[in-house]
């Protein structure tokens, strides 16, 4: 088995060549869980055009990084249910694809996320598409005051963070929610 990767904007494609097999599936479990480790952030795509053949250990590759996936996803409900259990409010920060995505996935409506806002001009007065959260000016942050916000475009956490550092004022706290539910104060 060949295992090669190429980063392609914030895709991480890996290529796989030849046979997956019992004999090689651990290592290419580790080093696809090392990948999702070290880039939280990127989309992970495997091309298996050149695999000739699969086991189900092979198999179990997929199975176990579906595991991952719905733990995040049941990691992050857990919060936002707690969160709404306790009369926290929560808002989102941007309208990027991934993270309206993760939304999807994750069946949260405005039930859990009571908007989000975005600095680009052309995606406010709009809704999320399929959750149908609103998005707003993020001047809205500022007069709401959520005791959370949910950072959806997780790569750029940092930069968010900063630019509303203002949300520390009243108790705010900042969310985010991959590789794993993380609060920031």
């Amino acid at each position: 088995m060949d295992l090669k990767t190429r980063k392609v904007d914030n895709v991480i494609v890996v290529y796989l060549h030849g046979k997956l097999d019992v004999h090689v599936s651990a290592d290419v479990e580790k080093e696809i869980n090392r990948i999702i480790e070290q880039e939280p952030q990127c989309n992970l795509l495997l091309n298996l055009g050149q695999v000739e053949y699969m086991s189900s250990s092979g198999l179990r590759i997929f199975v176990s990084t579906m595991r991952v996936l719905k733990e995040t996803k049941r990691k992050l409900l857990e919060f936002l249910i707690q969160a709404k259990r306790a009369g926290k409010s929560v808002a989102g920060y941007g309208a990027p694809g991934k993270g309206n995505t993760l939304l999807n996935y994750c069946g949260i409506r405005t039930d859990f996320v009571d908007y989000t806002v975005d600095r680009n001009p052309y995606k406010q007065g709009k809704f999320l598409p399929g959750t149908h959260i609103p998005i707003y000016h993020p001047g809205r942050i500022k007069a709401t005051k959520p005791d959370y916000v949910l950072i959806l475009p997780w790569n750029f956490k940092d930069e968010i963070m900063r630019q509303i550092a203002y949300i520390q004022d009243w108790g705010g706290r900042f969310v985010v929610p991959i590789p794993e539910v993380r609060l920031y104060p």
